[in-house]
């Protein structure tokens, strides 16, 4: 079954959690953060859905940022506490897609993963980054880390 919430205004991504694979999908795809408002409200509203869909287990990451933009200089710092904790908390594996034209954010994704110790998992698609964690889990998949 799939569960949705969807996103009431720019700030927000579009969430849901397929509670049969166990993976849940974050897309921030056109989505804008003018604010650390915007951010902190984007990641209190991903840990909630996460808390109350996968209850409180661990699960699969699967995001979405093709087009998402947000200062980088002014609220990277608040972006990368607050993206480690999900990690740490939340997420395993993590993989992303989209990301093939912002070089900033795609490098501040991989120090991500690095700083957490794992692989970035970085793909051009989202149909590409699924199929990612339904082979790691099948065995038909082996990543190298980074």
């Amino acid at each position: 079954m799939l569960l949705e919430m969807r996103a009431r205004t720019v700030h927000e991504a579009e969430l849901a959690y397929d509670t049969d694979e166990r993976i849940f999908y974050n897309d921030l795809s056109g989505r804008c953060w003018e604010s650390a408002e915007h951010l902190n409200a984007h990641f209190d509203r991903v840990e909630g859905a996460w808390k109350r869909w996968a209850g409180g287990r661990m699960c699969a990451l699967c995001a979405g940022y093709e087009g998402f933009q947000f200062d980088m200089s002014r609220l990277g710092v608040l972006y990368r506490t607050r993206a480690q904790q999900a990690l740490e908390r939340c997420f395993d594996p993590m993989v992303r897609w989209g990301l093939a034209d912002d070089p900033l954010l795609r490098t501040t994704q991989r120090y991500l993963a690095m700083a957490a110790h794992r692989p970035s998992h970085i793909y051009g698609s989202k149909d590409e980054a699924v199929a990612v964690i339904r082979g790691l889990r099948k065995g038909t998949i082996a990543l190298a880390t980074e």
